[in-house]
């Protein structure tokens, strides 16, 4: 990907989210991609997969994590 010697401080990663992502989602989904860029110069593009499956979220669930947020 990089010359031999080359500095590596210099390539800038960035992570792009799918933005319509909403549970359930399964092991194996592509949920976003990684970039990695030397300036303009996109170095590799890989993309990002669900390790596990993700449920919908119940009303209980979503009750707790706020009440939650009040401690």
């Amino acid at each position: 990907v990089t010359k031999k010697g080359e500095a590596l401080n210099k390539i800038t990663k960035n992570i792009k989210l799918k933005k319509d992502l909403q549970a359930p989602i399964k092991k194996g989904q592509v949920v976003g991609k990684l970039e990695l860029k030397q300036g303009d110069r996109v170095l590799s593009t890989t993309e990002l997969v669900a390790k596990n499956t993700i449920p919908k979220a119940k009303w209980y669930d979503l009750f707790k994590r706020t009440v939650d947020g009040f401690n």
